[in-house]
């Protein structure tokens, strides 16, 4: 399937060695690897084939209904690159499986794509559910899962993943954490702590006020890691579905966790 995607256009990225994929250097030019390609339909390969990633520009961030910031990852139409509005953004793990279909329409109307591009486009979306039926279950889910962390952890454009920043803190002592930074003082002045990844995020707000005194944000921390722990345990296994999601393991939890707590207020002390 990797062999039609490539004809369709895909120019995969090769370090010194002739491999495909700059793992090492963690530069992200295309949207699918080789490695997913084997595992994708030839459908879904050829189309984000055609789009190359990009971070939003402070034009992208102005639109309407976009809730995103300058440097936000997603991709763009590598024909046009975004001026025929080939431009996306995804906020959701959820509304990112969506991109090959939503950029199929691009692709289709793009002037700048190749009439060949777009005949193959339309011969491989009728043998798309057939092809679906071949592969791995879970197999699609699980590669926008890895695109999804791809575009936050990889240099785009030469460019860093961006970090996440708490503004305007203010508390005395040091967070002895070197994936942290901050400008602020020892002092207690206000300051923005920059954090590499959402982890390290939950873990200081596990640990510090005025957070970790909030049964509620304690709560939600918990099942997020409850979350975590579950769908690590099915993940490819029997008990995933075929439409795995946060939402879907958020419902499974949630419940399960008001028993639990149900029960344990009957139990006597």
């Amino acid at each position: 399937m990797y062999e039609t995607a490539a004809k369709g256009g895909q120019e995969a990225a090769t370090d010194s060695n002739g491999d495909t994929d700059v793992k090492e250097a963690g530069e992200m030019k295309e949207l699918i690897r080789k490695e997913d390609a084997e595992r994708l339909t030839d459908f879904l390969v050829l189309v984000l084939g055609q789009a190359i990633p990009v971070r939003a520009s402070a034009k992208d961030a102005a639109k309407k209904y976009r809730r995103i910031k300058v440097g936000y990852p997603g991709f763009a139409c590598r024909h046009c690159y975004g001026h025929q509005e080939g431009r996306y953004f995804f906020t959701t793990i959820e509304s990112l499986t969506t991109a090959s279909t939503v950029f199929e329409k691009h692709v289709m109307k793009c002037d700048n794509v190749p009439p060949d591009i777009k005949t193959k486009v339309a011969a491989a979306r009728k043998r798309q559910q057939e092809q679906r039926k071949l592969l791995p279950q879970g197999s699609q889910q699980a590669y926008f899962n890895k695109l999804w962390d791809r575009l936050r952890s990889c240099k785009i454009e030469g460019v860093e993943a961006g970090v996440y920043i708490l503004e305007g803190y203010s508390a005395k002592g040091s967070l002895g954490d070197s994936s942290m930074t901050g400008d602020g003082g020892e002092d207690g002045s206000p300051s923005n702590l920059e954090f590499k990844n959402h982890i390290d995020i939950l873990q200081f707000i596990r640990t510090t006020n005025p957070w970790k005194g909030n049964g509620k944000i304690q709560e939600a921390l918990n099942q997020y890691y409850n979350c975590l722990g579950y769908g690590g345990r099915i993940y490819h296994t029997s008990s995933m579905p075929e439409h795995f999601s946060s939402e879907w393991l958020l419902g499974k939890i949630v419940p399960r966790a008001k028993t639990l707590s149900k029960k344990n207020k009957l139990m006597p002390g």
